[in-house]
């Protein structure tokens, strides 16, 4: 009853001009608050972790969890991104057998490989750890992360079958709340018994298994598990040929985002890995709207494109990436003016990473102003073209990298990854342009820009008056006046109308649920 409910929601075709906005604006308005509850809580965590075992133990943490995350990349072969781009079309033509087909193939493949790269880790841990790292205390954190690789990499698939549903709310459930209670719960206690950093990286390993068993949860309330099991109609070649291009694509992002980490572990010091993890952390919290808005759309690009909606779909495009850089920009101002005071919140020790927080900031900034053009590529069928994409990519970053971080340590793996995102960005941009003819900007770009530059003044005057590196009420007094001057100005600059129509939006919901509890209130019990 459940699936058929679903399966009907998820074919009902609003061809209205605003539809498509708004279903953006609720997916992606749900996920970045679910990221930003997640990245505060990784924010926070990441200061527990690095004030109990320092710069040295927290570089071992960082060392493990990029392993995880990189060799989850590796596993997937790309089939979260084809569980997007087929589900939503499979779910509107309510064929129960294909969807089950997908999600079988899916679960299984990713399943399989998992283990077996599990297993790899496990067993090579020892030599991995002298002689890749020189670092022989790494070994322990190395077997606690193979165990973390199959955890992370079904759970992955289970968020992209959620997402093929349009229920975003459930990977906050389970991926930004739960997950990141967990975690921080878990290690606390970890680490008051004494575990270091190999009790870190066990929290990891329970709150995943917490995260994926209530995913399978709401999997089940969207489409019954018994009726997907029995479901038998697997292309599972059509599913592939998508998804393979699109799994070396991420491939190679993951590990081009990565390598920074991987290479100042072999070129540098653990303690480098520390500090410069604790400035990616931070700037973390920029991409939140970001991630969420191109979460959000890519089941409604490609729904888009299949049904030939190019007007809405370059509305939507400009519309999100406006919304990305209006976030980024304030953050950005945040970030590089008070970046020291910031940092010192994890220590005295990270304060050295300053130059590295200002530059990846810059990176991020561009980044969110060249919106969703990434996605833009994928959902509308030219994989192979993000291959070559992210191939330069890791070909550049690799360069660049052995180059700087030689030279200038882990501002030169800064450096590097800020050029990177910087060129690669514009040439999707322009790519974007080429193959679709849609191009994001307008004179609306403005208001955001001119906000931008008050906050930038505001905030100069408020750090000279009361300056952030003085104490901690400083640095929140001057961030809050800073937000809300940018906040402030955008109002008085006046929002535009695919904004209003969201706030609009926001104003009726709301007001139907106060006028639904008054009324509740009032019924005799």
């Amino acid at each position: 009853m459940h699936s058929h409910a679903i399966v009907v929601q998820s074919t009902s075709q609003d061809l209205s001009p605003d539809h498509d906005i708004l279903t953006a604006a609720k997916g992606g308005g749900i996920i970045f608050f679910g990221n930003l509850f997640s990245y505060a809580s990784r924010f926070a965590f990441g200061i527990v972790v690095a004030r109990s075992i320092g710069a040295d133990g927290y570089g071992l943490y960082d060392l493990g969890i990029t392993t995880v995350l990189t060799l989850t990349g590796v596993v997937l072969l790309g089939l979260p991104g084809g569980i997007v781009r087929f589900l939503p079309a499979v779910l509107r033509e309510r064929d129960e057998a294909r969807v089950g087909g997908i999600l079988q193939a899916s679960v299984a493949l990713v399943g399989f490989v998992s283990l077996v790269m599990a297993l790899i880790i496990f067993g090579l841990a020892d030599p991995l750890a002298d002689n890749l790292f020189h670092e022989p205390s790494l070994a322990p954190i190395l077997r606690i992360a193979s165990v973390c690789i199959p955890l992370t990499a079904v759970g992955r698939v289970l968020i992209a079958a959620i997402q093929g549903f349009e229920e975003m709310q459930y990977q906050v459930y389970a991926d930004s709340i739960l997950f990141n209670v967990g975690k921080i719960g878990l290690t606390v206690l970890f680490l008051s018994a004494g575990l270091g950093a190999s009790g870190v990286l066990t929290a990891h390993v329970v709150a995943w298994v917490a995260e994926d068993a209530l995913l399978l949860h709401y999997l089940n309330r969207l489409s019954p598990l018994r009726r997907l099991l029995r479901a038998s109609q697997r292309n599972t070649r059509e599913l592939l040929s998508f998804s393979l291009p699109l799994w070396l694509t991420r491939l190679i992002n993951t590990f081009g985002g990565k390598i920074e980490l991987l290479l100042l572990g072999m070129l540098g010091t653990v303690a480098a890995v520390g500090v410069y993890g604790a400035a990616l952390r931070i700037q973390m919290i920029g991409t939140a709207l970001l991630l969420a808005v191109q979460t959000a759309a890519m089941p409604i690009i490609s729904d888009l494109h299949h049904r030939g909606g190019h007007a809405q779909l370059n509305r939507l495009y400009r519309t999100l990436t406006k919304w990305s850089l209006s976030f980024n920009l304030p953050f950005f101002l945040m970030t590089t003016l008070f970046a020291r005071p910031i940092l010192a919140i994890f220590g005295r020790d990270f304060t050295a990473g300053v130059p590295v927080l200002v530059i990846v900031a810059l990176g991020t900034l561009v980044n969110a102003g060249t919106g969703i053009c990434g996605a833009m590529i994928n959902m509308t069928g030219h994989s192979r073209l993000s291959f070559y994409n992210s191939v330069a990519s890791f070909i550049l970053t690799l360069t660049l990298d052995l180059l700087l971080i030689r030279v200038w340590g882990m501002v030169g793996a800064a450096v590097a990854t800020g050029l990177v995102i910087a060129i690669m960005n514009v040439v999707r941009l322009l790519e974007v342009y080429w193959f679709l003819r849609f191009w994001p900007y307008d004179l609306t770009f403005v208001k955001p820009v001119v906000a931008g530059f008050v906050a930038l003044i505001v905030g100069f005057v408020t750090n000279r008056l009361a300056p952030a590196d003085l104490n901690l009420f400083y640095l929140v007094l001057n961030i809050a006046l800073l937000w809300s001057s940018y906040a402030a100005t955008t109002l008085l600059l006046g929002l535009s109308e695919e904004d209003q129509m969201v706030m609009n939006r926001v104003k009726r919901q709301f007001s139907a649920k106060l006028l639904q509890r008054r009324t509740s209130s009032k019924l005799p019990s």
